[in-house]
């Protein structure tokens, strides 16, 4: 029976042979690794995808994704991380922004910024990114959206601020249950549930990729073949596996320059500063609206920037609670400590407890100051950071249920985050103050980094790097095509291939880079 004709659906590891074979095979089914599957089935080229988790994201499965911290205290991965059919696109928010020219250019002020693509590499894969997350089409400047119709926005716009436009659905897709029944009746993509990866197996010279060995959380083991591979497993986890697999590398594959796991990055996001508006219109300037699936924000311009040396970012008002609000949101504090602790094991439930800490200010949630002509709004400000070697994932010698090492975090930030996030204020406070809002209050309590083991910050739920994209193994571990540097058939899909982030929420890049990678993996096809 040829591959082509085998029945095809979505099954669990349990059920499978001793030894799987295929043309392509994706490790992670979450919106990279989704992406790439669905693309390459329009191509006719099949493929296995396996999904460590079930269809549901349940406690056993989320115990793989411990990782213990070392740097600064941010968000446990057993809360912001899925294993499930469609990964973390179950927790997704649903903001869609594509990345600006700048934010894949080299930037002097920014050692280790620069990709070796540019924004038009991506720019059709984009066009494949609205399609998959049934975004209306890609259209970015504003003054063509405002000319159909669109909100106009937050008005800050000078010469230091703009707007941005961002996509946005309340309801966004969630791989599981929107494709789902589409991988169910392929007969190109085979998936399997319950199929963690625990060593990637290579040749005796360890330049190929030869097959990956896979376990249920029962302990049944069985192998794929295929003759090329894609880790899509998100930035911590694809880190981890390259590390594990040390059998011929005895650094790990992809890592003989010391590169993966480095330059682990996030959206460091800052809850601190207040804006003291004169009135109630003044918020009405710099509200975040929503029109349309399109909701406006406020973000630096990147003239500014550059001018002033600063990292990218955005931020938007908080909104202001009618009476009584505050007491109810606090009342309903506990079910939300019980959403954001669900599927924790229950030995790591002290440890994370913390998690909800970035909400702090929800007792202050915008009060008024004595003067009820004077209005109080916390602003919520996502930075970008900056790269930085030091902040890495690495190996610990605790090991999970099926033998692997677990993953530890030591994120970092450097003192560019820091002169960044000072002076940016800075430049927003006097921008507020020239278009007659109000004034920006902000000191160094309100945006100072934390030290390692100290006050917790959030980090956006957004995770990047570790396997950043370069021309040079010896500063990065993919090339610009997303293939391991030194092995013929290893490829890797998602944000960990990004060397920098800018201020934009990840996915609608991280589909585009996976639509490109399928494209680049259809091409590339033997031939039969």
């Amino acid at each position: 029976m040829s591959a082509r004709s085998c029945h095809r659906m979505i099954t669990t590891g349990d059920n499978t042979p001793g030894q799987i074979h295929t043309d392509i095979c994706i490790v992670g089914s979450g919106p990279a690794g989704m992406t790439v599957a669905l693309e390459l089935e329009r191509q006719g080229i099949d493929c296995v995808l396996l999904e460590s988790g079930d269809r549901m994201p349940d406690q056993a499965h989320t115990a793989l994704n411990e990782t213990p911290q070392i740097g600064i205290r941010t968000d446990p991965s057993v809360t912001n991380r899925v294993r499930g059919l469609g990964g973390t696109s179950a927790l997704w928010g649903g903001l869609c922004r594509r990345l600006d020219a700048v934010d894949m250019e080299r930037r002097d002020w920014v050692p280790g910024s620069g990709w070796p693509i540019g924004l038009n590499d991506l720019l059709p894969h984009y066009d494949t990114a609205h399609r998959i997350l049934e975004l209306p089409p890609a259209e970015y400047d504003l003054a063509r959206l405002r000319s159909s119709g669109a909100d106009k926005g937050p008005l800050l716009e000078d010469r230091d601020f703009q707007n941005a436009v961002f996509y946005y659905d309340s309801s966004p897709v969630r791989f599981g249950p929107r494709y789902g029944p589409q991988l169910e009746s392929s007969t190109r993509i085979r998936t399997f549930l319950d199929s963690t990866v625990i060593d990637i197996v290579t040749d005796d010279t360890g330049a190929r990729v030869i097959a990956l060995e896979v376990s249920t959380l029962q302990g049944k083991r069985f192998q794929v073949v295929a003759q090329r591979f894609v880790l899509a497993a998100g930035a911590i986890q694809t880190a981890r596996l390259l590390l594990n697999a040390n059998g011929v590398h005895t650094a790990g594959l992809g890592n003989n320059h010391d590169m993966v796991g480095r330059n682990f990055l996030q959206h460091p996001v800052f809850y601190g500063p207040r804006l003291l508006m004169f009135n109630a219109a003044a918020k009405q300037r710099l509200r975040r609206t929503n029109t349309s699936k399109v909701a406006i924000l406020t973000a630096i311009n990147p003239r500014a920037a550059s001018e002033q040396e600063l990292l990218n970012f955005h931020f938007f008002v908080m909104e202001q609670q009618a009476p009584g609000e505050r007491e109810a949101l606090l009342r309903a504090l506990p079910a939300i400590v019980r959403r954001a602790l669900q599927g924790v094991p229950a030995a790591r439930v002290g440890e994370v407890g913390e998690v909800p800490e970035y909400m702090h200010d929800l007792e202050s949630l915008l009060t008024q100051q004595a003067n009820p002509q004077t209005l109080y709004a916390p602003l919520e400000v996502r930075a970008e950071q900056a790269p930085n070697r030091d902040s890495r994932i690495m190996l610990a010698e605790e090991r999970d249920q099926l033998g692997l090492r677990r993953a530890v975090m030591d994120w970092r930030l450097n003192e560019l985050d820091r002169t960044s996030m000072k002076n940016g204020m800075r430049l927003l406070g006097g921008s507020i103050a020239r278009n007659g809002i109000g004034r920006v209050q902000s000191g160094p309590e309100q945006w100072s980094i934390p030290e390692a083991g100290g006050k917790f910050l959030h980090g956006g739920n957004h995770q990047y790097g570790t396997t950043r994209m370069g021309d040079s193994p010896r500063s990065s571990v993919v090339n610009r095509d997303c293939r391991v540097h030194g092995l013929a058939n290893l490829y890797i899909a998602g944000s960990a291939v990004f060397p920098t982030t800018g201020y934009a929420n990840p996915t609608l890049t991280i589909v585009a880079i996976a639509a490109r990678l399928a494209a680049h993996l259809a091409q590339s096809q033997p031939r039969a």
